[in-house]
């Protein structure tokens, strides 16, 4: 059986709540609840060990989905 490392998983995951919020403009609280909010920026972290990793595939799914990236 094929395996998801932890990082992999985070970064699924990662992409999946941004998506959640750009998309459809909630993202789920700790406790599993809905929270609506209007994502006008999403803010990256260079610090972390897999920032740029995670930066670019970010930015391809963002342009596989055809959602607008601007500076």
């Amino acid at each position: 059986l094929g395996r998801i490392d932890p990082r992999s998983l985070e970064l699924i995951q990662a992409l999946a709540q941004t998506l959640e919020m750009v998309q459809h403009g909630r993202v789920k609280s700790i406790t599993g609840e809905w929270a609506t909010v209007t994502a006008q920026t999403v803010c990256l972290h260079g610090d972390g060990e897999h920032a740029l990793a995670f930066a670019r595939r970010l930015r391809s799914t963002f342009a596989e989905k055809e959602i607008v990236v601007a500076a």
